[in-house]
Order: C-alpha cells, then sequence, then structure tokens
C-alpha cells in the first residue's frame, strides 16, 4: 500500500517543505475522487496527448513556484473541486512562499518521469535543498490537478561497509529483513542475507503476483494485453493513481491496469485485476512465483478488503477477521467485494474513525497484510523476468521498468537493466530490485523494515535499503 487511511482518504495531495516522509501524516495525501458524476460517454486522452497534457501542467506548477498568482480564482481554475474541499485556493496561493522560503533564485527542473497522466520531477533552487513533486491529474477532462506533492529529495548518507549499514538499519527500525541475491544458473545464490528466513509483511509488492498471474492468461489465451475491461465502482479500493476517478464503464486495457498496478502503486487497478483474473488464480500463481508458503496469504486480500477490515468502523473489522477460520474469512472478503467502498464519493464522505480507537494515523494490524521472505520476492523476480522472455510476454519487464530506479541514485552506466515493485503501509516499507550489471550479471535486492508502533520515513527506507546493491561483490 502506499501509506495508512490518512494518505489515501484525504481528497488533495498538498504538502509544504516542511515534510519528509514518504507516507505524509495528516492531511496529505494521494489524489481522490471527483464529488461530481462524471458521464461515462467521456473519452480519455490518448496516450501522447495525457502525457503533454501532465507535462504542460507540470511546468505550469513550476512556473507557479517562480511566479506566484495572487488571484485564488485564477488558482483553483487549476484544481479539480475534491482538492479545492481539502485546500482552498485562499490556501494555495500562499505555497509559493512557504516553499520560495530561504530560495535565492528561481526554481529550475532537472528531472521529470511522466506516466500518463501522472509525474514526479526534481526540482532546484539555488540557497535550498531539492524537493520532489508529485503530480496527479484527473484523466478525464479538462485534466485538473487531484495530487500535488512538494517533498524534500531523501538523500540517506552513503555508508562504507556491510556492517555500517546494518547498524545504521538497527537504529532506523526495530525489525529489518533483507536479502542481496547473485542469479546463478537460474537460481538466486545468496551474496548477504538479514532475517532473510522470517516472511514479513510487504505492502503492494504483492502485485508482482497478480502481474504474474495475467501473464499466465495472457498465455494461454484467457486474456489479452489489449483486452478492454470496463471500470466497476465496486472494484475501486482507494482515491489514488487514476482508476478511482474514471466513471464507472470506462473502458481501459489489462496492459492499462497492471502498468497503472506496478508503476504508481494505483489500488482500484490492482483490485480490477485481481477480480477479472480471479481470486482464486492469483492465489495458485504464487507457487510457481516461488513463494514457499503461500498459505499466508491465502485467502488472498484485495487493497480494498484490507483497508475496509482495518479502517472501517464497522463490521467485519481487524478482530472479526483474525478469530475466522480459512472458510469464514474467504466468506467475509466474497461479502466484501460485492460492495461498494464507503469512501466512493470521496474522502469527505466517510468518517476516518476506528472503532477500536487507534488512530488512523498509526501502524496497526501488521498480521493482516501480504507475506513474503526476501528469497520469496527474489525468486518471484526471477520467475518474471523467465515469463519476460516467452512470446507475446515482453510487456511484463516493460512493465516492470516504467519506475525501475524508484527514485534512488542508481548509475546507469553500472546498472543498465532495473525492474521494480515496492510497498509501504504505515510502519511497512518493501522493496524488490531485479538488477542487471553491465556485465551482464544479475543481482535481486528484496527486503523490508518493519516498525509497528511507530510510523517511518518511507522515502528513507526505500534510500537504506538501496544501498545494499553497492555491495554485490
Amino acid at each position: 500500500m502506499r501509506g495508512g487511511l490518512i494518505t489515501l482518504f484525504a481528497a488533495a495531495l498538498l504538502a509544504g517543505a516542511c515534510s519528509s516522509s514518504a507516507e505524509p501524516a495528516a492531511p496529505t495525501t494521494s489524489s481522490g475522487a471527483p464529488t461530481s458524476t462524471v458521464s461515462t460517454s467521456t473519452v480519455l486522452a490518448p496516450p501522447g496527448d495525457a502525457a503533454a497534457t501532465t507535462e504542460e501542467t507540470l511546468q505550469w506548477v513550476l512556473d507557479f513556484l517562480n511566479e506566484p498568482v495572487d488571484d485564488p480564482d485564477v488558482v483553483a481554475a487549476r484544481f479539480s473541486p475534491a482538492f479545492l474541499q481539502q485546500v482552498p485556493a485562499t490556501q494555495l496561493v500562499a505555497v509559493p512562499a512557504q516553499i520560495n522560503t530561504g530560495a535565492t533564485g528561481p526554481w529550475t527542473m532537472t528531472q521529470s518521469q511522466i506516466d500518463g497522466f501522472n509525474a514526479t520531477a526534481r526540482i532546484e533552487a539555488p540557497g535550498v535543498p531539492p524537493l520532489t513533486v508529485t503530480l496527479t491529474l484527473n484523466p478525464e477532462p479538462p485534466n485538473l490537478i487531484e495530487g500535488l506533492l512538494f517533498q524534500p529529495v531523501t538523500s540517506w548518507q552513503q555508508v562504507g561497509s556491510l556492517t555500517e549499514l546494518e547498524a545504521e538499519l538497527d537504529a532506523f527500525a526495530p525489525i529489518s529483513r533483507v536479502g542481496l541475491y547473485d542469479i546463478t544458473e537460474g537460481r538466486c545464490a545468496a551474496v548477504h542475507e538479514r532475517n532473510a528466513d522470517t516472511p514479513m509483511p510487504i505492502g503492494s509488492t504483492f502485485k508482482l503476483w497478480i502481474l504474474a498471474e495475467l501473464a499466465h492468461q495472457v498465455e494461454s489465451g484467457e486474456a489479452s494485453w489489449d483486452e478492454v475491461f470496463p471500470v466497476q465502482d465496486r472494484y475501486k479500493a482507494s482515491p489514488d493513481g487514476e482508476i478511482f476517478s474514471l466513471a464507472e464503464g470506462t473502458d481501459v486495457t489489462l496492459q492499462r491496469y497492471a502498468e497503472l498496478m506496478i508503476s504508481i502503486s494505483d489500488n482500484s487497478a490492482t483490485d480490477h485485476l485481481l477480480f477479472r483474473l480471479g481470486r482464486e488464480r492469483v492465489e495458485a500463481a504464487m507457487t510457481p512465483s516461488g513463494v514457499e508458503e503461500p498459505d499466508l496469504n491465502i485467502p488472498f486480500l484485495s487493497a480494498a478488503d484490507l483497508f475496509m477490515i482495518k479502517f472501517s468502523p464497522d463490521g467485519p473489522n481487524s478482530t472479526d477477521y483474525r478469530a475466522a477460520d480459512r472458510n469464514e474469512r474467504r466468506a467475509i472478503l466474497d461479502r466484501l467485494t460485492d460492495e461498494v467502498v464507503p469512501w466512493i464519493s470521496g474522502p469527505q464522505s466517510f468518517p476516518l474513525t476506528n472503532a477500536d480507537g487507534v488512530g488512523v494515523d498509526q501502524p496497526r494490524d501488521h498480521d493482516l497484510e501480504w507475506f513474503a521472505t526476501p528469497v520469496d520476492l527474489c525468486r518471484t523476480q526471477l520467475y518474471l523476468a523467465e515469463l519476460a522472455e516467452r512470446p507475446g510476454l515482453e510487456p511484463v519487464a516493460d512493465i516492470l521498468r516504467i519506475n525501475d530506479t524508484a527514485g534512488m541514485p542508481f548509475d546507469r552506466s553500472v546498472w543498465t537493466d532495473l525492474r521494480y515493485k515496492g510497498g509501504s503501509e504505515l510502519g511497512i516499507v518493501a522493496v524488490a530490485w531485479r538488477m542487471e550489471r553491465a556485465d551482464g550479471r544479475v543481482f535481486v535486492l528484496a527486503g523490508g523494515v518493519e516498525s509497528p508502533d511507530d510510523p517511518i520515513d518511507a522515502a528513507a527506507a526505500v534510500s537504506l535499503l538501496q544501498q545494499y546493491a553497492n555491495f554485490t561483490e
């Protein structure tokens, strides 16, 4: 997942430069859903037009910082009604002054990555630390801003040895599990392991198994990359990414769902794929993917299932689910699948309270998650690479390359082919990289950190875990 309920359900995603976490505290979040009903006849912009629209809006954000606009009405014209409900235009006009404090020159964009109506960029100005800008547009015309986040660029101090790195990890989180593997003769040969024999909660990294099952069904002819599976409200999970904001009946291909599921961890795209392919078929895909204890993930939770069980004040809650046997759990999930999430009209429609009194901005119920060991994730990446070599399954590798570095400082002259999926929930961060070096050797770096009692800085955690890539020799 991409954070707790607060991270998922505030409609606007806006933070001042003081925020340093990839799982921001309330009220900063992923983008939300519009409050008005949109016609199902809306035609989405083609991919090229989407990228051009997003690039233009990203440039507008940069210009807004460098040349502030004082008129709230002018600024409001760029943002969706759902965003403005959470962050009024009168507050938006003050953002440049907050972010520009200390800057002695204009902001410039030094890096950007655009995927449809989503973008991330690095911006820099003299006199202040660089920032990462995360932008999400509503995919339906007029493509208003639904998510905007400014965060400092996380740069964990590089360490010189594995001993130092492990000491840093000990200080960072109470629980960590890491595996660095050399892919030798089609097997995961350990270069370094740390508590790697214990299954760990992996957040959205579970989506790799859905991608594997999609490849299975494309290969068997039961599905195709260009098959259209219309958006359905009952398969919408949370107001992040693109799919939640689309009207019921909007045509989306299976490949696009997969791209969004992996590259930006779109939870509604994930659930659409899960239920198009079949929950039990995805469960079965864990075994060929190399998961040693698939029973830990059976029955297989959807993203919406997890949110409803953990965060809804109504039953069934986590206590109910924990007490149920496998058949009872499957019955609970089947019932939840037929329900539309109560926040379908936007986050403001749902009270962010928990019946058990645990704050929605605090880690909770880490025993109700998706689980794998680092070597399980290594085998999964290895299996996906093997699938991608089969005729017609090449998109598997392309999809995993979209967000290949996760914003981390990989040297492209050293690492020529990177494939990535990670995941996070409050108190949980997991990563899984397949890394091919210029000399042809392939490694997998998989692992995670966990803090059951306190939130952790997800971006800093990823930065710390990524440093294991420096010790492949």
